[in-house]
């Protein structure tokens, strides 16, 4: 299982959705990484995916016909709100083991890192040994141009983790 994180804005939601229709993955969760601790896996978890700009632009044939709600983001401006079942053809997947995290950033040129664990920030009361015992020790950060389209980052992130990323570090 994969988490791909990254700052607001950045195009997780268009890439996780071109990473699963290009190699029949399954998504788990959009928004939120939820945790079990006792069993150390990610849980489902179940919310609507917000498309925004560029994303919307890609799906605006589709809204016709699937069901959506359309809302106003102060930062980006319209967003469509559609269940992922409507997007990717079934409901979110049920989660397992966390295997990789990704972390998705924005540059002039496409740059595979590896990293130690970013500091993420995790909404617990449990002690952070219990959290970081769920989680990869290492993370990938993929650096991606603007202006590729999501099925170019999709397959840049999946490059960076099957090693054809040639990370730099």
């Amino acid at each position: 299982m994969v988490a791909l994180i990254g700052e607001n804005y950045v195009g997780k939601t268009s890439t996780v959705v071109a990473f699963c229709r290009m190699n029949r993955a399954e998504l788990v969760a959009d928004s939120l990484v939820v945790l079990d601790l006792d069993e150390r896996v990610c849980l489902t978890y179940e919310t609507p995916l917000g498309f925004r700009r560029q994303g919307l632009k890609n799906i605006t044939n589709l809204l016709d016909q699937i069901e959506h709600r359309l809302t106003v983001s102060p930062d980006t401006g319209l967003v469509a709100l559609v269940q992922p079942e409507a997007v990717l053809g079934r409901r979110n997947a049920p989660g397992g083991p966390l295997d990789h995290i990704v972390h998705l950033v924005m540059g002039p040129v496409s740059r595979v890192e590896t990293l130690e664990l970013p500091d993420l920030q995790w909404f617990t009361a449990a002690p952070p040994s219990r959290v970081k015992a769920c989680l990869p020790n290492r993370a990938v950060q993929v650096q991606l141009p603007k202006a590729w389209t999501p099925e170019n980052r999709a397959t840049a992130v999946l490059n960076a983790l099957t090693n054809r990323g040639e990370p730099t570090t």
